[in-house]
């Protein structure tokens, strides 16, 4: 008769009031995601090259209608400084509305679904073509805008540099970051004041890693509520207001009404398709009236 075999196992997050567990025992090694955002940042000029995903043909036809290869699409972009944001955005809400529809990972899409995904993927080569200015300048000499702006699906913070001196009107994106809006529905004025707590936090982040302080800066809304609210007195306000106001009020002195109009935000709260990304001007470089008025 076989002995039956004994496994000895340790939990070590499990730890007593006087003893650390094991896991905070275990040496800590470097973080590199960090420092390679940093080094992304540092460079004056970038390519972007989209590698064609290394999936099988037939497995291609046997899933290519199905929800978990919308997660497979969003899994192949590394995308630190959010340049492609307004690609991976548009996935992100596809795999959102078939989490909320209730299709399983191997049931098929619905044919609107299944015609964005399709269109989305066969797109993507039109990346490999993008060049991207990266150039900012000295930091006493370059104005940063930051763009902030929210949709009911999205919401997120663009920066932009723009050289101060010899009246210069070349501006162009640094970096970005959105996020999809929670499932349970929130207001569109309290998204926007989301935004505009992501753009100081996104600004923050870059004078870290790049070990630079920029001494102008423009925060730009196009929500007067959110003005409103980063600029009143917060104890007017509900708690929601007051706990996410914080990062804002440093810059309310320069906030800014930013046109109603279509502007380079909704790029990133609304999407785009990969073949149109390349000639957005207004993403890559702003609004004209911002590359127009040297007064700004």
């Amino acid at each position: 008769m076989k002995k039956p075999s004994v496994v000895i196992v340790f939990n070590s997050s499990s730890h007593s009031p006087s003893h650390p567990s094991l896991n905070n025992a275990l040496e800590i090694g470097p973080n590199l995601l960090p420092d390679i955002i940093a080094t992304l940042m540092r460079y004056k000029n970038s390519n972007y090259l989209w590698r064609k995903s290394r999936i099988s043909t037939a497995d291609t036809i046997r899933r290519r209608q199905r929800r978990n290869m919308i997660s497979l699409l969003i899994s192949k972009f590394y995308d630190p400084l959010g340049l492609f944001s307004p690609i991976i955005v548009i996935v992100k809400i596809l795999f959102q509305d078939t989490w909320l529809s209730g299709i399983q990972w191997d049931e098929l899409l619905p044919p609107a679904v299944a015609q964005q995904w399709h269109r989305q993927k066969n797109e993507l080569q039109c990346l490999n073509d993008i060049h991207i200015p990266r150039r900012i300048g000295p930091s006493n000499a370059v104005t940063i805008h930051m763009l902030c702006d929210a949709s009911v699906r999205a919401y997120g913070a663009c920066l932009y540099a723009r050289p101060t001196i010899h009246n210069s009107t070349d501006v162009n994106l640094i970096c970005n970051r959105n996020k999809q809006a929670p499932v349970k529905k929130v207001t569109l004025p309290r998204l926007e004041l989301l935004a505009t707590q992501l753009g100081p936090h996104l600004l923050q982040y870059l004078c870290r890693k790049t070990n630079t302080h920029y001494y102008t800066v423009i925060l730009w809304s196009d929500s007067t509520v959110a003005r409103s609210w980063v600029k009143g007195d917060p104890n007017r306000w509900k708690m929601f207001v007051q706990n996410n106001r914080s990062s804002s009020i440093h810059y309310s002195s320069t906030m800014a009404q930013l046109p109603q109009y279509r502007h380079s935000v909704d790029h990133l709260t609304c999407g785009t398709f990969p073949s149109q990304l390349s000639a957005l001007e207004s993403w890559w470089h702003g609004l004209k009236w911002l590359t127009q008025n040297p007064e700004i």
